[in-house]
This record gives C-alpha cells, structure tokens and sequence, in this order.
C-alpha cells in the first residue's frame, strides 16, 4: 500500500470518527425539544411534555397549554402541586380543547408550548417554547 492510500484512509477514519462523536453528543432527536435554564423547564417527546420544576420551591396550579397553528383551540392540562426539583409527564392524550375535544397529533399541528405557575411564595412563573 503506498503512502498516499494510508493518508487517505487515515483521513477518511478520522473524518468519520468526528462524525460520529458529533452525532453521538448532539441532540437525542430532533422530535425533542426542550427550554432548560429557567425556574421551569419543559421536554418535549413523542408521547409525552415533561414540566420540570427548577425554581427552589414548590408551585401549584401548573397549567400546560399546547397552541395549534392558528390557535382556533387551546389544548390544556393541569396538575395542583409540583414540588421542587418535581417532574409531571403529560401524555398526549391528556390534553383537552375547553369543549373537551381530546388533542390527536394527526389533526392538530402543534406551534407552541406554554407552561404557566404559581409559586408557593407569590411569584408567577411562565414560558412559552416553539413545538420544533
């Protein structure tokens, strides 16, 4: 094997070693998003929005609302209490329009996701994320 066929497989492994450590330490998937750093986070999977409470105490009456493009039907959920450092799975199917109308990903085309929150000591707590 000549020199200039060890370069190039050489580069070619290393070139292919960097792809893949990319990849490897990118996002999990593009179907996830998430808003991490606040007081509230959110994570967004196939099945399920994860609310992720980061604010150092309690919040009550967290409100999850899905916004469909053209916003002709909220879809919302609502769960009383999430302690610190707690963590809510909505499902999917746990989202209602205010008719009661269930959320089908098929029908609806999600544009955003707004978490809203009381904290046990006063504060309003509020974040809004693109569907991705």
């Amino acid at each position: 094997m000549t020199t200039q066929a060890r370069v190039r497989k050489m580069v070619t492994a290393v070139v292919l070693g960097i792809t893949v450590a990319v990849v490897a330490c990118g996002s999990p998937d593009r179907a996830t998003g998430s808003a991490t750093g606040g007081p509230i986070e959110i994570e967004i999977s196939q099945l399920f929005i994860h609310v992720i409470n980061r604010s150092g105490t309690a919040i009550t009456d967290v409100k999850l609302e899905l916004v469909p493009i053209g916003r002709a039907t909220i879809f919302s959920a609502t769960h009383y209490r999430l302690e610190s450092e707690g963590r809510q799975s909505f499902s999917m199917n746990d989202l209602r329009g205010s008719d009661g109308t269930p959320f089908r990903r098929s029908v609806h085309r999600p544009q955003t996701v707004r978490v809203t929150a009381n904290g046990v000591d006063g504060t309003a707590h509020e974040l809004e994320i693109p569907w991705d």
